[in-house]
């Protein structure tokens, strides 16, 4: 099971990306400014209003009607 996993895994390098309003969240942060193809699907408001990750972070509503 581990080497399934392990396989699909993903090393990243650290990249101190823009401040997160909430410090518990840098580390989602860091890894989004590590991966600039990838987005984070969300239903926290906090995230959803943080304008630094606008077109980062998309609401579960909005990916699933495609926006």
């Amino acid at each position: 099971m581990l080497t399934d996993i392990g396989q699909h895994a993903v090393v990243l390098t650290p990249v101190f990306g823009l401040r997160a309003l909430d410090p518990g969240d840098q580390l989602l942060w860091d890894v989004l400014a590590a991966m600039p193809d990838v987005r984070l699907i969300t239903g926290d408001k906090l995230f959803l209003r943080d304008i630094g990750m606008h077109t980062r972070v998309i609401s579960a509503a909005d990916f699933v009607a495609g926006r």
